[in-house]
């Protein structure tokens, strides 16, 4: 398996060396054709200047004068070549067969699109010559100092080349190495979370996308290992609260059969009050796996069509407890999953029942606001004493001393239900006075 470290490594070096390679060619090429231009600029000029000289015709009385003329030129111009030709167009001079430069491999054959020529008209003894100047363009025509210059530049472009792909290559291996550090330790911290390891932890400080990630497996941790936590919390504390009743039905089973406990109906009642428990627990169990595995429907929908049913049915069935139940629901629209509100409802008011008298009072709110909405449901029960308060929301957990306790699951469901619509729970309890559990949802 290859690593992303050497495939990004053989990425980026191809990439930067296609780039160079391609760099050096273009400037090798675009100095070559400025260079042919310099050269060639030279020519002209030489050109033009050697044309004026004998355009002015000093010296230069006949024909024979003209050719000696000439003939000193091509000594003076190296690689210059001069032809003379009479008005009939005839060739009465040419210094390449007269004179061949065979040193420099300038012959007659040459061809003529490889020679740079200008021409112009003199006038001698009354008769009218054409002299062309020649000039060979090709890189065997160069001075030594031109061809020197050229290769001096090409050498240091192979240099310079050389040298950038030296340090692209360096520059590679340290980029793929910064860049897959991060990848590599979310990769070891990940081996060591899936071993079991619920308290690894990433320390990315790079700023980008990678570091984002490592808070995001940060998080992801955290709430696994606060998962795991409950599920070894509920583990322990389901274990407990199944061993209390079905060790007090074994106990009475067991009375019964030694002849200890009689089965008669008192006792046959508190038998059926630990079934009942057990019922209870298993029935919140099946609630709590039911919402875990839901998920979110966010809709916007009216509260008041919504829920009045509902309370109804609640207020009928307080009734017959003899206790008073009022609610009110705000007009307007929110936004939530009306299914998972109504099981917030039906939690706070199946414990604001429970643990109220016959005479007592219920109730039950909700307000809308522009941005938030409110559930507030309270009674006049006995009130939460001070030292249960904190623990009213954890799951399992009864208060000591209350008969009419439950299985401690349902205050449970409601806080981690509030947290999944990211809800605010309030307790405002006194003992004696009664207690109001508001949620504030956001209403979006």
């Amino acid at each position: 398996m290859k690593s992303i470290r050497g495939r990004f490594m053989l990425v980026l070096t191809i990439a930067i060396v296609f780039s160079l390679v391609t760099l050096g060619v273009i400037s090798g090429i675009a100095f070559r054709n400025h260079f042919d231009r310099y050269l060639e600029e030279n020519i002209v000029e030489r050109h033009q200047r050697l044309l004026d000289f004998l355009s002015t015709g000093e010296g230069v009385i006949d024909q024979r004068s003209l050719i000696m003329t000439i003939n000193r030129l091509t000594h003076m111009e190296e690689d210059l070549g001069v032809v003379i030709r009479n008005d009939a167009g005839e060739a009465i001079f040419d210094s390449r067969e007269h004179m061949p430069m065979m040193r420099r491999g300038w012959t007659r054959a040459e061809e003529e699109g490889e020679l740079f020529s200008s021409s112009t008209i003199i006038r001698v003894g009354g008769e009218e010559y054409e002299v062309t100047l020649l000039s060979r363009l090709g890189r065997e025509m160069w001075t030594p100092s031109e061809i020197a210059f050229q290769d001096s530049i090409s050498r240091s472009l192979i240099i310079a080349l050389v040298i950038s792909l030296s340090g692209a290559l360096a520059l590679s291996a340290f980029s793929a190495r910064k860049i897959t550090y991060p990848v590599n330790q979310l990769k070891r911290a990940a081996g060591r979370f899936s071993e079991g390891e619920w308290s690894t932890r990433v320390d990315l400080k790079t700023n980008d996308e990678l570091e984002a990630l490592g808070d995001t497996f940060n998080q992801m941790a955290r709430n696994i290992q606060h998962l795991e936590g409950l599920r070894r919390k509920m583990t322990s504390d389901l274990a407990h609260e199944l061993h209390n009743p079905l060790m007090s039905i074994q106990n009475y089973i067991e009375g019964m059969q030694d002849g200890i406990i009689k089965p008669d109906p008192e006792h046959l009642k508190e038998l059926e009050e630990e079934v009942s428990r057990l019922i209870r627990l298993v029935s919140d169990l099946q609630r709590i796996a039911r919402l875990e595995s839901r998920k979110l429907e966010i809709k916007e929908f009216v509260p008041l069509e919504n829920f009045s049913g509902y309370l109804e049915k609640w207020k009928r069935d307080f009734t017959s407890r003899d206790l008073e139940f009022n609610w009110t629901i705000d007009e307007g629209n929110i936004k939530g999953d009306p299914g998972l509100l109504k099981e917030i409802l039906q939690n706070l008011l199946e414990n604001a029942g429970r643990y109220s008298s016959p005479g007592e009072k219920v109730w039950c709110k909700l307000k809308i606001h522009e941005e938030t909405f409110m559930i507030e449901v309270g009674d006049t029960g006995p009130g939460i004493p001070a030292e249960d308060r904190p623990y009213v929301f954890e799951r399992f957990y009864r208060g000591k001393g209350n008969k009419k306790q439950g299985t401690g699951i349902g205050l449970a469901i409601v806080r981690e239900l509030t947290e999944l619509m990211d809800g605010k729970i309030e307790l405002d309890s006194e003992e004696g006075k009664g207690t109001i559990f508001r949620i504030n949802f956001p209403n979006s």
